[in-house]
Parts: C-alpha cells; structure tokens; sequence
C-alpha cells in the first residue's frame, strides 16, 4: 500500500478549505520597450481615458477596486461608447470587501454589451479563501498597449476625493510584453476562481390579502410580512435607482472632463526606450504562500551596490526581509524607505505595526521617512479648489530604484499581506539610467514633504505638530487597534 505523506494532505486540506494555490510567472523580454511614468493623479486619468479612445479591437480591465464615484462613472461611460461601437471590453474585478460594484450595477453594464467577473466571491464562511484577493491594477487596449501600477479606479486615486487622496505611480508601456500580460490576464478571467457576476433577484412582490386565504392565525401576521416585502422591495430600489443612475441616466460630465484635460495638457512625460523588461506576476488562481514573486523582488534588490529606494503605503517587514536591508547596508549600500505616517495613512492597525517594529529597520542605519499628508505642488486636488476643507494625501505608490538603474513600479506592498495572500504584479525597467533618476526625483519629491525617523524609529522633528495635525477618529482607531494588530501583523 502506498504511504501518503503529511505534506500532500495538507495539500489536500488546503485546496478544498481555499482553492487551488498560485504560483508567480516571469515574463522577461531583452527588447526594447516604450514606456511612460504617470505619478500626476489627474494625468493618471486622463491617460486611462485617452487609452480607452483609442481601442479598436478589445480593451481588457482587472482592478482591486473599481468603485462607483463620479471618476468611475466618466471612465465607464466610455468603455460603454466602445462596447457600442463593437469593441471587446472585459472587467475582472475582485469580490472582496472594497467591492462596490455589485450586481445591480454589473446586470446594467452586461445590458450594454460589457462582460464582468468577480475574482474570489467564496463563501464569507471560510476566512481562509477570504484573505486572498486579487490585488493587480490592469488596463490594456489591443495588446499594444498597458497601463500597470497601484491606482485604483476610484475618486481618492484621480485626485477627487473632498477629504483624502492618493499619491500614486503608474507606467504605461508599449512592446511584446504586452502580449504576455494580455495572455496572464485571460488566463485569470478564465480561471474557476473568476465567477461571472449573475443578475440581481428579481423585484419583491407581496400578496395582497384578498388573494390569500388565511386563518386568523396568519391573519394576524399578515401586517409583519407586508412591512418585510415593501422593506425589500425599498432596499431593490435603492439599489437599482444607484445603478441606473450610475450607467444609464445621462449626465453632461463635460466642464469636468475639460477641467481634467486642461490639467494634464501642462504635465510633461518623458519617453523611456527600456532595453530590457521584466513583468512578474502570479499565475492564475489564489496566492497560496507562493515564494516566487518576493524571491524575485529579492533578486533585483540584492544586486544594488550603491543604493536602494522604497517607496511603499504600508510597511511591515518580517526578519527575513530586514535581514536582506542589514545587508545591503553592512556593504555600505544606502537603504531609503518612504513610506505613511499615521496621518497620511488609510490603514490605522497598519501604522499601529509600523510604529511599533520600524526601530528595527532603522537601528541598522536604514533610513526611513513617513509622509506628512500635505499635498504636492504639481498635485491638485479637483475638489479642494472648491472647499474650505483641507485634503489629507497618503502615499500609496509602490516602487523601487536600484542603483539608479532598475526602476520596478507594481501593486506590491512591503507587507505579509503582498507576500502571502494577495496576487499583485510588478514591471521592472533595467538598463535605463533616466528612468530610475526620473523616478528617483519623484520619490524624492514626496520625500521632501515627510518626517525622517531617527534610529529608535522616532520622528526626528515635528512629532507633536504631525500627531495635533492627525484627526482624531485615526488617533482613536490607532490606540484601540494597537495591540491585536501587532499579534496578528502576520496577516496584515
């Protein structure tokens, strides 16, 4: 009889509790390559507009989070025009908790001819499927062209929220690796784990009492189960009235359009020719602990002889990675880490972490610097022009600089979430010094308006006017979730 080892039932157990794992893939191309930086939000925008104008035969999307605000509505509008004119367009969306499209929306946009998915809608039950999540930001038009990096589709990332924005990076690139990360996406679209998103129930109803017969007994809750029925049928409503005023009303969306526009008309781009291109992604499916995707960051980062530069939302390094910063800083290689103070921040329980563990990357002689939420120049906000309420920007790029020679630029974060459970991708530049030093500035931009942390992991200056200048909700959140954040950090 054969001996079944303990390690093929874990196996077993693991892939009926969360599904079948995933591994990384590496596409690797030493050809040149045309690629574009978009850290503007309004120029972010404005170039995924102009991206889906110009598709003529399919335009594939796959986003974290694709919310139902107003930038969302204008970038919608035209992916509907295109499935008019008869283009192929095609959304996978994750099903997790930043899920705002649901399927009253999804059952409008299938009506005018766009497909949709949802990445990992399991059973709320199992909260081991339920970690994982389809963390990729994806937009490509006729395998041509890609636009990848951290922006959401959502007002905070096109510089449209009325209280919080985001500091973020995309790249556009042109060249064969496209057709690589059109074939890695039609392979997750196809994948089990991506379901099509089924229409909403049909509208409540309730009878009236002349058509039942009842006994006296049912008579008397008659009364309960009319005012259940009309509390559904209100709650159908609201949703279907969002959804079709979301899609289908019409709105003239054009001053802001041309506000938008006008913005970006003053932002100049560079265009890098890179010689040698590297996407890294996971395969299809969920991230089971796949080691690939870190190992390959490793990599990269372990050739620097002289300098490395993070620029990453949340933080949260476990010892094998502050193993690999000591390092590279006992060889006199210069570690620089950006990353978000509490104020700056989205996550409270994530600076909580940050907070308490940084000392050990600092005391090293890393450095690190938190954002202070104040917005760039070049940044304005669509909104803020408008209120006398002031605008908290956080960082939420993810990048890295490597000698000044290798850019990386993805949805990776430096925290066990990316590492263990989420699938994210990153697009890696070598060989191109005006690149990197592009990249370089504009991390050092953000730089400009942080804090530096001193060795115990201490802001150097301006501690108490950052904590004042923090809202009060974040600071309460922030002492509550101290401690299980920290015991549970290995899933944050």
């Amino acid at each position: 009889m054969r001996k079944i080892s303990m390690s093929y039932i874990v196996l077993c157990v693991v892939t009926v509790l969360v599904g079948f794992p995933s591994w990384a893939v590496t596409f690797e191309h030493k050809t040149p390559h045309q690629m574009k930086m978009f850290d503007n939000a309004v120029d972010g925008f404005v170039e995924r507009l102009k991206l889906i104008d110009s598709a003529q035969h399919h335009i594939y999307l796959e986003y974290f989070m694709y919310s139902t605000h107003q930038t969302t509505e204008i970038m919608t509008r035209k992916l509907v025009e295109k499935a008019r004119q008869g283009v192929e367009v095609r959304l996978l969306v994750d099903a997790g908790p930043a899920m705002e499209l649901n399927n009253f929306y999804t059952a409008y946009l299938k009506r005018h001819g766009i497909k949709v998915k949802y990445f990992n809608r399991g059973p709320k039950y199992n909260i081991f499927r339920l970690l994982h999540r389809d963390h990729r930001k994806i937009l490509s038009v006729d395998g041509r062209t890609a636009m990848v990096g951290s922006r959401n589709v959502a007002n905070e990332y096109f510089a449209s929220d009325p209280e919080y924005d985001f500091l973020d990076r995309d790249v556009v690139v042109t060249g064969p690796v496209v057709k690589d990360i059109e074939a890695n996406m039609t392979d997750y679209w196809n994948n089990s784990i991506s379901v099509e998103a089924y229409n909403p129930p049909p509208r409540p109803s309730y009878f009236k009492k002349e058509q039942l017969a009842m006994s006296p007994k049912m008579a008397d809750s008659y009364d309960d189960y009319v005012a259940h029925q009309k509390y559904l049928i209100s709650k159908w409503d609201y949703w279907d009235n969002k959804a079709k005023n979301f899609i289908d009303t019409p709105k003239d969306f054009k001053e802001l359009e041309k506000k938008y526009y006008q913005l970006a008309a003053t932002i100049h781009h560079n265009v890098y020719t890179c010689p040698h291109v590297i996407y890294a992604t996971n395969a299809a499916g969920l991230n089971r602990h796949s080691p690939e995707l870190p190992t390959f960051l490793r990599s990269m980062v372990k050739q620097a002889k002289e300098e490395v530069i993070l620029e990453t939302p949340y933080f949260i390094a476990k010892r094998r990675e502050r193993a690999l910063f000591q390092e590279l800083v006992d060889k006199k290689v210069e570690v620089m880490l950006l990353t978000n103070s509490l104020r700056s921040t989205d996550l409270w329980y994530v600076a909580a972490v940050f907070d308490h563990q940084i000392h050990l990357f600092t005391a090293g002689g890393a450095k690190a610097f938190i954002y202070l939420g104040n917005p760039l120049k070049d940044e304005v906000d669509m909104v803020d022009a408008e209120s006398d309420k002031k605008v908290i920007w956080g960082i939420h790029a993810k990048s890295f600089v490597i000698d000044r020679r290798i850019s990386i630029i993805g949805s990776y974060n430096l925290d066990p979430h990316s590492k263990n459970y989420n699938n994210e991708l990153v697009l890696a530049c070598l060989d191109n010094p005006q690149m990197a030093q592009d990249l370089s500035k504009s991390i050092h931009k953000r730089i400009h308006q942080a804090v530096k942390l001193d060795v115990g992991g201490k802001p150097v200056q301006g501690a108490n006017k950052l904590w004042r200048n923090t809202p009060a909700s974040k600071k309460k959140w922030y002492h509550l979730l101290l401690f299980p954040a920290q015991i549970f950090d290995f899933l944050l």
